[in-house]
């Protein structure tokens, strides 16, 4: 009769902790979902029936590999992967919704899905890409202007120009026009390239060979006031995009003239 007792409050007491994590579990603003070995749902919380559009009682049981169908989701899932890290796909239950999805393992050969929506921080992510993009390209044109402009104070400021005595404010003035022209460039190839992601076409580079060319460019315009040598490896290269790795070791290069003394190696 004792052990009897004991094993009936011991059940209590379990189930009690059961019922404590499911209710904590259950209040998490993110997805969860518990698999067992055989990929089949356990248990998954209301979020992630909102969020995966899945049902109770009718999933329970069933394989997550034949609810969540999104092909990257499939084939992490077909590898035999204990552990997926984060993996964006449609939600299951809306059409313009993103699921950021991740594969925990945990315990007895289960492990734990989460999913939590990303929507709202992609829509925000587009929608500073677009203000950057539009306000380069507006700021651009009355850039184009005032540059056309001091271009011909400039010239008329050089020697004993109409407007030499402003030579110095005027050259000040193109500098910063170029300047500012540099900015919205590297502002519109930042909006470019966040657009573009990762599914641009990248290639094989031959990494000592660009940077050689470089070099040479920055030599002749350099004019002999630095000492430029390279130590490169010739038999590395890099797999990437060759604009984008062009405009990198380019800058690179020339901050290192910029900033070095003349006469400085």
């Amino acid at each position: 009769y004792r052990l009897k007792q004991r094993n009936r409050k011991r059940k209590k007491r379990l189930k009690r902790i059961l019922d404590e994590f499911q209710a904590s579990t259950a209040a998490l603003p993110d997805g969860a979902v518990v698999l067992d070995a055989q990929g089949r749902i356990v248990w998954f919380n209301s979020a992630a029936g909102a969020l995966l559009a899945l049902r109770t009682p009718q999933d329970l049981g069933q394989r997550i590999a034949n609810l969540l169908r999104h092909p990257r989701f499939s084939a992490a899932l077909s590898q035999r992967r204990r552990e997926i890290g984060e993996l964006e796909i449609p939600s299951p239950a809306s059409d313009t919704d993103t699921v950021l999805v991740r594969l925990i393992p945990y315990g007895n050969d289960q492990r734990l899905l989460i999913a939590r929506d990303v929507s709202e921080q992609k829509r925000l992510k587009a929608t500073r890409r677009d203000f950057v993009a539009n306000a380069s390209h507006e700021l651009r044109t009355p850039l184009t202007v005032l540059r056309g402009y001091l271009e011909m104070m400039e010239e008329e400021a050089a020697g004993d120009g109409p407007l030499a005595e402003w030579r110095s404010p005027v050259t000040e003035m193109g500098e910063q026009a170029r300047r500012m022209n540099s900015i919205i460039e590297s502002l519109l190839k930042l909006a470019r390239l966040e657009a573009e992601g990762l599914q641009q076409r990248q290639e094989r580079i031959d990494v000592p060979a660009m940077i050689d060319d470089l070099a040479d460019d920055i030599r002749r315009a350099d004019d002999e006031r630095h000492d430029i040598t390279l130590h490169l490896d010739r038999e590395v290269g890099l797999f990437g995009r060759p604009n984008e790795l062009e405009s990198i070791f380019s800058n690179l290069l020339a901050n290192a003239v910029r900033y070095t003394p003349d006469g400085g190696p």
